[in-house]
């Protein structure tokens, strides 16, 4: 709101094919990443020294969401703030030969891009059907908690 943006905010995935790749894209319209937040973040989690940080360009500093231990969220919950889950997602994209790679921009979201060669999907159908599964009823209920903690009236 503060940005002129609507109060709730809005999350797409989209899957397409082309040229022989899976792609899944999520996108959320929200603030993008904060980078001095971020490079506090990772001098105080000891992923980089202040010295480090100050000599790396933004997107260096954001490719820190994949380093185990980083996490934006200041408590731990049952879903987030551990620092495991974007480095999680990488790895699992990099096991089944994929690429992961983001956008981003202040004020104006991110979108992250996941391409996967058709060949492994074709030879992990079945195991991509399950771990489908498990994450979308993972991400219904830690997206339901989530929306009924931040904007329910009753909380």
């Amino acid at each position: 709101v503060k940005l002129g943006k609507p109060s709730v905010g809005k999350i797409s995935l989209t899957v397409n094919v082309k040229d022989q790749y899976l792609l899944i894209q999520v996108r959320d319209d929200g603030r993008g990443f904060n980078m001095p937040e971020m490079r506090r973040i990772a001098e105080e989690k000891g992923l980089a020294t202040g010295q480090q940080l100050r000599k790396m360009n933004n997107q260096t500093v954001a490719d820190l969401i994949f380093q185990l231990g980083f996490s934006t969220k200041k408590e731990v919950s049952q879903i987030s703030g551990r620092g495991a889950g974007m480095g999680a997602i990488a790895n699992a994209v990099k096991d089944i030969n994929g690429e992961l790679s983001y956008r981003f921009g202040q004020d104006k979201g991110v979108k992250f891009i996941i391409k996967i060669p058709l060949r492994e999907c074709q030879k992990r159908q079945k195991e991509i059907k399950e771990i489908s599964k498990k994450v979308t009823r993972s991400e219904e209920r830690r997206v339901g908690k989530e929306c009924r903690s931040r904007w329910s009236p009753y909380h």
